[in-house]
């Protein structure tokens, strides 16, 4: 089927757009991104740890001094910061227990 944004190269449509990582991929991404963090974190007496990539959502859990930091928001940012050209995309990184609703669409926790 012809692609009509697209034109024709020698009769045949262009190659599709390569597919974005897998969810294996993404899981494995945010996962050597937090464990870069890591040191960091647990630096000042906190924990950064994977929950769940759903869709564009990464969820974290934040433990230690990091769930009462009043900086907590900058490492959530911080995290979004490293994932987003690494995996080509929006994400909303959230703290575990994060209603959705209070978590607009596009609009990282702590922005």
């Amino acid at each position: 089927m012809h692609n009509e944004t697209a034109p024709l190269r020698n009769g045949v449509d262009p190659a599709p757009p390569p597919a974005g990582p897998t969810i294996e991929e993404r899981r494995r991404i945010v996962q050597e991104a937090i464990d870069a963090l890591a040191p960091v974190v647990a630096g000042d007496g906190g924990m950064l740890s994977l929950v769940a990539v759903d869709g564009d959502q990464v969820t974290v859990r934040l433990a230690g001094t990091c769930g009462a930091c009043e900086l907590a928001s900058l490492t959530l940012l911080g995290l979004r910061a490293r994932l987003v050209p690494q995996l080509g995309r929006a994400v909303r990184v959230v703290p575990e227990g994060t209603p959705i609703d209070v978590v607009p669409e596009g609009v990282p926790i702590g922005a």
